[in-house]
């Protein structure tokens, strides 16, 4: 009897449709087993000084689809802020259309990586941007615009709680040899909670990791990387596992 293949994905959103058929057709079980719950909340800003001073003199750069849906419930709440006077620039097509909405003026950027987005904002000379993400920030990006100069501040408009799922329990019971996918580093703190594990260490499967965080996050729970793919975008990386390309 053949045995499938098998790739989980622990991200918050199901993979897209082209992809879920790229693996069915490739006769590959890819199992989305989300492993965090969102939760929005009342920004907290990190800086001085007032955030609708500030967010009047900068650039404001938002994440995928949640940091732009927690940044735009946030707008709509802040009175002193007008939205027209905002310009935001955005990673992928469903955060524009989430951001657009405000009817601010804003950018679409089809690379995500930190060393792509900081060499946008050095070339459109902005000298401080405000840097809108989830509790698990985006340290690679402050680090790489603070080395271009760029003055950076950071608001939390997100964060992650941990959800132990019976389902994702049960499909996690034949994750042995397998791939598993990690988009953040409260995803793999999810993934210990929901096995009843303590560590990654000992496990045979190659864990992926999708930021640099989240790279770091597998190593201090005693896991091994079996892939790093900071700055790729999450359907490309599946297509690659799909496709056998380490």
């Amino acid at each position: 009897m053949n045995v499938r293949r098998k790739i989980f994905y622990t991200g918050l959103r199901k993979p897209d449709g082209t992809v879920r058929q790229a693996a069915r057709r490739a006769g590959i079980r890819l199992l989305h087993t989300p492993t965090v719950q969102l939760r929005y909340r009342r920004p907290r800003w990190r800086g001085r000084g007032e955030l609708a001073d500030v967010l009047r003199d900068c650039l404001v750069l938002v994440g995928g689809p949640a940091a732009a849906a927690g940044f735009t419930r946030w707008v709509r709440k802040v009175r002193s802020v007008e939205p027209g006077s905002l310009e935001v620039w955005v990673v992928g097509p469903r955060a524009a259309s989430e951001v657009g909405s405000l009817g601010c003026r804003t950018r679409t950027l089809d690379d995500p990586t930190a060393s792509s987005i900081a060499r946008l904002v050095e070339e459109h000379g902005a000298g401080r941007v405000l840097v809108a993400a989830g509790s698990d920030g985006r340290d690679d990006l402050r680090r790489a615009l603070e080395r271009r100069g760029v003055s950076v501040s950071e608001i939390e408009v997100y964060d992650f709680g941990l959800r132990d799922s019976r389902r994702a329990r049960r499909a996690f019971r034949g994750v042995s040899g397998e791939d598993v996918v990690f988009s953040s580093p409260r995803g793999v703190d999810g993934f210990l909670v929901t096995i009843r594990q303590d560590s990654l260490a000992g496990f045979e499967s190659r864990f992926v990791a999708l930021t640099d965080e989240t790279a770091r996050a597998i190593k201090a729970a005693d896991g091994v990387v079996g892939l790093d793919a900071a700055g790729r975008a999450t359907g490309i990386v599946l297509q690659a596992l799909i496709d056998g390309i380490p």
